[in-house]
């Protein structure tokens, strides 16, 4: 079975009618996933304190009991998002973890916020393989990391609100209400999906489009391990997501920590970073790829890996400047060079994988994502401070978590363009084949 070309020239596919609707509700879908997801990071300090937990406690909390859940429903509910109806799946999944956010602010002990957040992230594994499925359906390859671009959109909306509601509700009326304000727009964002989106047809903005039946899983893994270049950038994407995650799930405590700001303020500085640099990041990453596709798809994998060498220095500037100006100034930029990476990475290894096995490509990327980025990142950074100790000992755990993952995912892209020559060399030599043997 090959997989899509991206060298091969093709004719300008439409976009299905309903598409940029679509796009808007599942860019909102994403946002509600961001927000749960990171709203307890806004709030962690008041939680540390009630609970009187360790930084190592803490960084299970915000991290790997989520991110291991996560990755182990991941699989299940990418090889239901290539069979099943997506619509439905995304609404009933939506409206779950919303709840289980909900829940999560009746929790009256460390262990039932533990268990709120494992169920939380089992329900939201369902969430990017079925939206990002269904968006290689709505929008050709042309405008492929254009949409993405926009949906990835959701992560800056959910961080902005993540720290806003932290900064205001937590506030005035604790954490447990900030969580409960969380988990209402995705319970009323899953009706919505349920009663106004179509599932478009797998693989309808393809240019050679065939209703293929989703093959058995073992078939699809067996392609997948084949294709070096996907491997690559399933790494590459682990590695920004894990320096993301160190930045933003500890970028609050750090702001508290060691410049002494309040709640509210670290809330603000953190809704900038991730909301509006980390989504504008995200806007112009997949537009600028697109455009540089025109003359060569590789040029997105080469833009990705400069983006990356930028958040090195800028994460480490973030993290250890004594001035709080320059720390959240180079906050701003680490979002923004970090973020822009995404909507490229995960196109590409859509683009370079058949539609129908699309759904359990995004899976598997999001197991190796989120137990690799979203679970360790910010546990890593946990224990590092832990195990360093003294007063600046969480900046230097973000400090090295954020430079070593952006290097390896810099050395991952560079290693997926060499891949993705030699495929396409060896996928021209093979259409060429028939020809050179025809009498």
């Amino acid at each position: 079975m090959n997989s899509t070309s991206p060298s091969e020239p093709s004719a300008p596919q439409p976009v299905p009618q309903g598409s940029w609707y679509a796009l808007v509700v599942l860019t909102l879908i994403y946002a509600c996933h961001y927000l749960d997801r990171s709203i307890i990071s806004i709030v962690a300090e008041p939680i540390r304190r009630e609970f009187g937990l360790s930084d190592s406690q803490l960084g299970l909390l915000t991290g790997l009991a989520w991110g291991v859940s996560f990755a182990l429903a991941g699989l299940p509910f990418g090889y239901l998002s290539d069979r099943v109806n997506r619509r439905r799946l995304l609404a009933t999944v939506v409206v779950t973890w919303s709840s289980m956010t909900a829940l999560a602010g009746m929790a009256q002990s460390y262990a039932t916020l533990l268990v709120t957040r494992v169920l939380l992230g089992a329900a939201e594994a369902g969430g990017s393989p079925t939206a990002m499925s269904m968006i290689s359906d709505l929008f050709p390859a042309r405008l492929r990391s254009t949409a993405l671009g926009i949906y990835y959109l959701g992560a800056g909306i959910g961080a902005a609100a993540s720290a806003l509601i932290g900064a205001l509700v937590a506030m005035k009326y604790g954490w447990r209400a900030a969580f409960l304000v969380a988990g209402l727009p995705g319970i009323l964002l899953g009706l919505l999906v349920w009663f106004t989106l179509r599932d478009v047809p797998r693989g309808a903005t393809e240019v050679n489009h065939a209703d293929v039946p989703a093959p058995p899983a073992g078939a699809v893994f067996r392609f997948m391990f084949s294709q070096r270049a996907v491997l690559s950038l399933f790494v590459a994407v682990s590695m920004v997501s894990a320096g993301m995650a160190a930045i933003g799930a500890w970028l609050p405590a750090l702001l508290m920590r060691s410049h002494a700001m309040s709640l509210g303020h670290a809330g603000l500085a953190t809704a900038l970073t991730f909301g509006l640099f980390g989504s504008l990041g995200t806007l112009v990453g997949g537009i600028v790829a697109d455009r540089l596709a025109r003359h060569g798809a590789a040029r997105r994998l080469w833009f990705c890996a400069a983006m990356a060498l930028i958040a090195v220095p800028a994460g480490l500037g973030a993290t250890l400047s004594p001035s709080v100006s320059v720390a959240v100034g180079l906050a701003f930029v680490t979002a923004f060079s970090g973020f822009s990476i995404f909507p490229s990475g995960f196109g590409m290894a859509m683009e370079l994988m058949p539609p129908q096995m699309r759904g359990m490509t995004m899976a598997s990327a999001q197991v190796v994502t989120n137990l690799v980025g979203y679970g360790v990142g910010p546990f890593a950074v946990g224990l590092l401070s832990t195990s360093i100790g003294g007063a600046d000992s969480l900046r230097q755990g973000m400090a090295l978590v954020c430079a070593a993952t952006m290097a390896a995912a810099a050395l991952a892209l560079v290693l997926a363009v060499r891949w993705h020559a030699k495929a396409a060399v060896r996928n021209a030599g093979r259409r060429a084949e028939p020809a050179v043997a025809a009498p």
